[in-house]
């Protein structure tokens, strides 16, 4: 070592306490030994309860006003959670002639409404008949973040926006709608 030259000693240490020992001399301490996580007390992020309904075939109509599709019903315990939806509905269009024709139609979703007045959930899609193939799926996830405690329907409806003059109809030939409460994250 030089005169009038500082230097720092760099002991290795092996455990916190040992390095707590040493005072000007700046000591490499090994990282402490990660403890395990332990599971939660109680579930958040959970799925806890689920509910489906699976309707094949149906062959329903839709019409220019909201029609009842299917239905699920979940049990909210807590307000702080929150409810996935999904669903798939399989559409088909006819038409009076062996030529294209489209059919503009909404899917909503409606929660303790069953006269169908305040949607929570809006899709619109077209179904098309291009003189081969007239069928179509739609499908959707939603999230329903403001809902009540209680026991909580959800309708899923279907209806027409408009049509091309060509079309005759739409219907409905599947209908799959599940919903299931998640826990709120702690």
């Amino acid at each position: 070592m030089h005169k009038n030259k500082t230097y720092k000693i760099v002991q290795r240490c092996y455990s916190e306490l040992e390095c707590k020992k040493f005072n000007k001399i700046k000591a490499i301490c090994p990282p402490e030994p990660q403890k395990e996580q332990e599971p939660p007390i109680s579930s958040c992020g959970l799925l806890t309860e689920f509910d489906q309904n699976i309707v094949l075939p149906t062959f329903i109509e839709l019409t220019l006003l909201p029609t009842l599709l299917t239905t699920v019903t979940l049990n909210i315990d807590d307000l702080d959670d929150r409810v996935w939806l999904t669903g798939t509905v399989q559409t088909r269009v006819s038409t009076g002639a062996p030529a294209p024709g489209f059919v503009q139609i909404a899917f909503q979703i409606y929660r303790n409404d069953p006269t169908f007045t305040s949607s929570i959930f809006l899709l619109e899609d077209i179904v098309v008949n291009s003189g081969f193939v007239n069928g179509n799926a739609t499908t959707f996830t939603f999230v329903d973040l403001s809902l009540p405690t209680g026991v909580n329907t959800y309708y899923l409806t279907g209806q027409i926006l408009s049509t091309d003059p060509q079309a005759t109809g739409v219907f409905v030939e599947k209908t799959i709608f599940t919903g299931a409460e998640i826990e709120a994250n702690s």
